[in-house]
């Protein structure tokens, strides 16, 4: 079982923690998140364009729309990262 924990950049507060499962981990960050009723800025609807929807995640930012689950949990069971304008 593998937990994410998310942050907003802007509010500096926990919006959600929950737990994942392996089948959840092939799927897109902005995909996970958008059925966990996230709503993560986008417009180009997860084509890596318009680079509105990044998280950063030990001083590393990401695009969430082009990073799998499994790539933000290689290392660990727990993650946590922030969202830019949450």
């Amino acid at each position: 079982m593998y937990e994410l924990i998310i942050y907003g950049g802007a509010s500096q507060k926990k919006v959600l923690s929950i737990k994942l499962n392996q089948e959840e981990l092939n799927q897109s960050l902005m995909s996970f998140l958008l059925e966990h009723k996230i709503n993560i800025a986008s417009s180009c609807n997860g084509e890596g364009i318009c680079q509105k929807c990044i998280i950063w995640q030990d001083k590393k930012y990401y695009l969430s729309c082009q990073i799998n689950l499994s790539e933000i949990f290689k290392n660990s069971f727990s993650q946590s990262f922030r969202v830019s304008y949450l």
